[in-house]
């Protein structure tokens, strides 16, 4: 278990501390119901604590291919610079995880997935590159 860059400021705003894959994140405030936050960060926004999120890079000719076979999203067809909120998939079709993809350029992608599914998901990247090549 770890504390993330901003768990000094979550406290010190009366966040409620939780267990969450290992890392200690607040899931409400004491000064606000979680409806009022909602409606907070709609009109105000809000920061979300990132840091404990896994951040992969993935780079080299066949990268694109490699990981559109293992997610929805048109990762060749997005523009450099650009991202998508988009999912791993089985061989199904079911959701195994939800992430966020950026394409740096034509051979690098950046990837922020679930640091609690870590295992799952470097897996799920290292088997479609064993396919994929």
């Amino acid at each position: 278990i770890h504390h993330t860059a901003l768990y000094d400021f979550h406290v010190e705003h009366g966040g409620k501390m939780v267990n969450f894959g290992g890392c200690i994140l607040p899931l409400q405030y004491t000064d606000q119901s979680i409806n009022l936050s909602h409606l907070h960060t709609r009109r105000y926004g809000s920061i979300f604590d990132v840091s404990h999120m896994l951040q992969t890079y993935v780079h080299g000719k066949d990268a694109m291919s490699c990981i559109e076979s293992i997610c929805t999203a048109d990762i060749k067809g997005m523009a450099p610079g650009t991202g998508s909120l988009t999912v791993f998939t089985n061989n199904n079709g079911g959701i195994l995880d939800d992430l966020i993809i950026s394409k740096i350029n034509n051979e690098c992608l950046y990837i922020v997935s679930n640091a609690a599914t870590k295992s799952q998901n470097m897996e799920i990247i290292q088997e479609a590159q064993v396919f994929n090549t």
